[in-house]
């Protein structure tokens, strides 16, 4: 007895059941509380990156975010999946490797048909928006240790010395400002 050869739509059910069994990398956990389900219209902000070898292309659509309704086919069907998967709640962000059947398809010939990486980060949910933390991405680097028992307190005057440095674009690791440059502490309340 002969085996059939796999039809496309084999293959697509196949990634399917992949995805699924697919651990998010979860970035930040969001509310824990919203989850989005079929049918709800969403805004993310995305990050894409052709997975393995030589060539890596990055999509951002940051700001305004990408809106869509969960269902609508407007997006690469893994997105969707990985939407509704209950991991990803209002505010998360996530990893995620993507087999390239899922990312676009048969129809579109992604290079030596590589799989993507996403980073996808969900804003809004039905026009609820996430709660983003302001200093998320603030790196502090401690660079003389304190005597460990004295801790500021709510409402007490603080007298610091800073060195602000770009993260990430044309001028990485670039200062930017400093307060021991200008011998000047920097005082607040």
């Amino acid at each position: 007895m002969s085996a059939h050869p796999e039809t496309a739509q084999d293959e697509e059910k196949k990634e399917k059941k992949k995805l699924k069994k697919i651990k998010l990398d979860i970035v930040d956990e969001g509310d824990n509380k919203s989850f989005p389900k079929h049918g709800d219209k969403v805004v993310i902000n995305y990050i894409a990156k052709y997975y393995g070898g030589a060539q890596h292309k990055a999509e951002v659509d940051q700001g305004a975010g990408k809106q869509f309704t969960i269902g609508s086919k407007q997006v690469i069907q893994g997105w969707e999946e990985c939407l509704t998967a209950d991991k990803m709640s209002l505010g998360s962000t996530v990893k995620i490797k993507m087999p390239y059947r899922l990312c676009y398809g048969y129809h579109v010939d992604l290079p030596l048909e590589q799989d993507m990486l996403f980073e996808i980060e969900l804003l809004q949910i039905n026009g609820k928006k996430a709660i983003i933390h302001p200093y998320k991405e603030l790196k502090v680097i401690t660079l003389r240790p304190g005597d460990n028992t004295t801790f500021p307190q709510k409402r007490d005057y603080v007298v610091i010395h800073y060195d602000g440095f770009f993260h990430g674009g044309p001028k990485h690791k670039q200062k930017f400002d400093s307060s021991r440059d200008r011998d000047k502490p920097f005082g607040f309340k």
